[in-house]
């Protein structure tokens, strides 16, 4: 049994026949992650059990920009920023934003970086880039705003497809080139491209698929002022299957490490595998370095054409490659269309269908009309920008709605005191008498900060006053990097009525079904405590804590319920439950009015669960142990009575490996057919 990966119960990760530790394969994205790694940093699978990880709501959605950008949904994380799907609250466009991660925004050398991104980016007008629309500060958050894309990177298509055919590969790459042609005249060096930083966009009706290149992150602008230099020598940034020598060997790239880069994509494209394939990131760079240039016959005869491509396109000395775009195209082009189609033998049936298709039809299908009138363009907002401007040269009527609007303020804030409000903690709350009031369905906002005198670390005390009564809570607390959290729930005389700590450092915690009677909740949010280890005090970092009330599940159980002296009564055929950590057992005390012959208990499979199923009779003595099913699958006991057969029966519900804090399971018993004849 494998489980999943906790504080002091590791396991050993395994090693190379070098004796070094060998990297990570995940096994549903095939992305490669170092052997540390608990997670998968793409797909976010759990490396060790391979149950998901389970990921909570981020705490800026909902919130507004500047004033301006409501954020929607998170689209992506990189290295330097978040990327999110916003709304104009004024104009009704959908845009992107990418946020600078908060504790970068303290470094200036990573602003200045990041504003270095953004001119650099804003100075292309290639329809084949990603367009900026504006880059700002905001409470000291630095943000720049870009056009919100429909459609998917190459990265994904080359998951579903393995590879495409060379005109196909040549569609896009025509496109690429345009885009990479005006970087390289505005002195831009991309040093990062990949299939995932290649956008296919899904096409307007009656226009064709665009292309555009994405995350200029790395990007560096190519001229000897050392005050725009943006990494030192020697650092080495970007992807190991796409890098070019001289970048691997930390030296002043230009325009033909691009054009490296660009190779070894179509060379993945074409055949399904970058050139130098490998799970080691050492390995590979290596390879860039002094192996022999890959030929793309041996993958498949019928590319022997493209031999002498990959020859000019992969050497290893910048000065033996394509000198521009225009150079690499027009080689790339006489080779393929002089090139047999590909043997299909290789090829999945989706993409046969694609060779057979003419050029002008495309893989993705047309973006509904009514969404690409909610996508913001550089003409949309420079008008919108331009127009706000004019209206704030109406400065009578501005300051007569200023004059208003503090008036309304004076009422509203000090009159109706809704500036005392406030929806920070308040220290001390290191115990039960000092905790913070909440506020049903609003979080608070709170740290874990230096360890006040006499305790072992900094603890936070909350409560929710008189929930509804008959309903569930659902009591979560989003993550602090690097701190392993725990929440519990305590009642009014300080007895502990409920402990989380499902997940391990870096993630939140959730209680999905804590039952409310009506009484106030307290709620302890503090690191995990273990010998031997001091505490990690993050007081600029904030974790947000929520309560949220719901209706019980139909027979939902009530919690605790982990002993046959707690058990919850199974009165109907069914009853709802959550497995929320991997140590959460659920009893139920079963005793039919009926006494049927024979019946079946049955569980349907939970996500991320593997569950089992135990009997016991009325004097607690095991009748019966199930667990035939594996991950996610359902599980079922099929007991016949007999005159030893003590009621009430116990039915035990847990999981060999994972848990579910999302995801409700629904245990049932129904009457069944006897296999056995019954003794005279």
């Amino acid at each position: 049994m494998v489980e999943p990966t906790r504080p002091g119960n590791q396991t050993e990760p395994a090693s190379t026949a070098h004796g070094e530790p060998a990297p990570k394969t995940c096994s549903r994205c095939r992305s490669i992650a170092e052997d540390w790694f608990s997670y998968c940093p793409k797909c976010g699978l759990n490396l060790d059990s391979g149950l998901p990880l389970v990921v909570f709501g981020d705490p800026w959605i909902g919130a507004v920009i500047a004033d301006r950008f409501r954020l929607l949904a998170k689209l992506g994380v990189g290295g330097m920023g978040t990327v999110y799907k916003v709304e104009h609250v004024r104009m009704a466009k959908l845009m992107a934003l990418k946020l600078l991660h908060a504790d970068l925004s303290r470094d200036e050398a990573m602003v200045a970086r990041f504003k270095r991104e953004a001119r650099a980016i804003s100075a292309l007008k290639s329809r084949h880039v990603v367009q900026v629309f504006d880059v700002g500060e905001a409470n000291g958050l630095f943000y720049i705003l870009m056009e919100y894309l429909q459609g998917r990177d190459l990265g994904d298509l080359l998951v579903e497809r393995r590879q495409l055919s060379p005109k196909r590969c040549l569609r896009i790459v025509q496109q690429i080139c345009a885009g990479l042609a005006d970087a390289h005249q505005q002195g831009i060096v991309h040093r990062d491209l990949k299939p995932e930083n290649i956008f296919v966009c899904a096409p307007a009706p009656g226009e064709d698929e665009l292309v555009k290149l994405l995350d200029f992150g790395l990007a560096k602008l190519h001229q000897r002022d050392e005050s725009l230099a943006a990494t030192q020598r020697g650092l080495i940034l970007g992807t190991p299957h796409y890098m070019s020598p001289e970048q691997i060997e930390g030296e002043d790239v230009g325009p033909a490490s691009d054009l490296y880069s660009l190779c070894a994509v179509i060379y993945k494209t074409i055949t399904g595998s970058p050139p130098f394939p490998g799970d080691h990131a050492l390995r590979v760079l290596n390879a860039h370095i002094s192996q022999p240039i890959p030929r793309v016959s041996i993958v498949d005869a019928e590319l022997a054409p493209l031999d002498e491509f990959f020859a000019i396109g992969l050497a290893k000395s910048p000065a033996d490659r394509f000198q521009s775009t225009k150079e690499l195209l027009s080689h790339l082009t006489t080779l393929v269309e002089g090139t047999q189609r590909p043997s299909a033998a290789y090829l999945d049936p989706i993409e046969r269908k694609d060779i057979e298709r003419s050029d002008t039809e495309w893989l993705l299908a047309p973006i509904d009309k009514r969404n690409q009138e909610q996508l913001a363009t550089v003409e949309d907002f420079d008008r919108f920008e331009w127009t706000f401007r004019l209206k704030r040269l109406a400065v009578g009527l501005s300051f007569l709605l200023l004059l208003a609007g503090a008036a309304w303020a004076i009422v509203w804030g000090v009159a109706l005191g809704h500036f005392f409000i406030t929806n920070n903690e308040s220290e001390p709350n290191n115990d039960l008498p000092e905790a913070n009031p909440l506020t049903l369905n609003k979080a608070m906002l709170a740290t874990l900060g230096e360890i006040p005198e006499g305790y072992r670390s900094d603890r936070d005390f909350f409560v929710l006053s008189e929930p509804p009564p008959e309903k569930m809570l659902r009591i979560s607390v989003t993550p602090i990097p690097a701190i392993d959290l725990v929440i519990e729930v305590i009642n009014r005389d300080g007895h502990l009525l409920f402990t989380q700590n499902a997940l391990p450092k870096g993630y939140g915690e959730l209680i999905p079904n804590f039952p409310s009677n009506g009484d106030n909740v307290y709620v302890l949010v503090r690191e995990l405590w273990m010998q031997g280890t001091p505490p990690t005090p993050k007081p600029d970092a904030y974790y947000a804590i929520l309560i949220e009330a719901r209706d019980p599940l139909p027979g939902e159980e009530r919690e605790p319920n982990d002993a046959i002296e707690n058990a919850s009564t199974m009165e109907e055929r069914s009853i709802r439950g959550f497995l929320c950590n991997p140590g959460d057992v659920d009893i139920f005390m079963f005793s039919p009015s009926n006494r049927p012959a024979a019946f079946d208990v049955e569980v349907d499979g939970l996500a991320n669960t593997d569950l089992r199923l135990r009997m016991l009779d009325g004097e607690h003595n095991e009748l019966m142990l199930c667990d035939e099913g594996g991950l996610e699958l359902a599980e079922r006991c099929h007991l016949e009575s007999s005159e030893q057969l003590r009621f009430p029966l116990y039915i035990e519900l847990s999981a060999v490996r994972g848990f579910s804090t999302e995801h409700s399971y629904e245990l049932r018993w129904k009457p069944a057919l006897q296999t056995r004849t019954p003794e005279p």
